[in-house]
């Protein structure tokens, strides 16, 4: 209605020359805001780990793309990450102003499904999935995650980087390179 759009995604999303040129396909006769958010990123994979987002700090949140519009009346908001579909609720309920909400959710489950039948069966199997991960394990929500999953994770609790920083850590306190 307004051609105003707003792409709400990830703030790596937003700056590459690949969601440029979708707009430029797509969006050429319409303003489009471009607001990045790690923050709903987060609120995302906490809902998925039971956690209730908070209403006021998504409220906030949009704040930020609301005032990055300079006036102009934002109608459609795409959400540009597969994450934002999980707070899809939560979103309408902070921005009640919107009309038309875009969610990218079927289209990326078509798409893993099409890349899901390339995977061999040996791989896609029922079995354990090993987890690496740079983050500490403590901090992880691998019980989540087998849930989601339906799959038990092995979970190694050694932090995968420790060698690499302790030698790192002793060469430089004995004048090593």
């Amino acid at each position: 209605r307004s051609k105003t759009i707003a792409l709400l995604a990830t703030p790596a999303t937003i700056s590459r020359p690949y969601t440029a040129q979708l707009i430029n396909d797509f969006a050429n006769n319409c303003q489009v805001v471009r607001f990045g958010s790690s923050t709903l990123v987060t609120m995302a994979e906490a809902s998925l780990c039971g956690t209730t987002p908070e209403l006021a700090a998504i409220e906030q949140e949009l704040a930020g793309l609301f005032t990055q519009s300079e006036g102009r009346s934002i109608d459609t908001v795409v959400l540009a990450c597969t994450h934002f579909p999980l707070l899809v609720d939560a979103l309408k309920q902070a921005a009640p102003h919107i009309h038309h909400w875009v969610d990218s959710g079927a289209a990326v489950a078509r798409q893993v499904g099409v890349w899901l039948q390339k995977v061999p069966p040996s791989i896609s199997s029922a079995g354990p999935v090993e987890f690496f991960s740079t983050q500490k394990y403590t901090q992880l929500h691998h019980v989540q995650v087998q849930k989601l999953l339906g799959r038990e994770l092995l979970v190694d609790e050694r932090e995968l980087f420790e060698p690499i920083i302790s030698g790192a850590t002793h060469r430089a306190t004995h004048g090593q390179n």
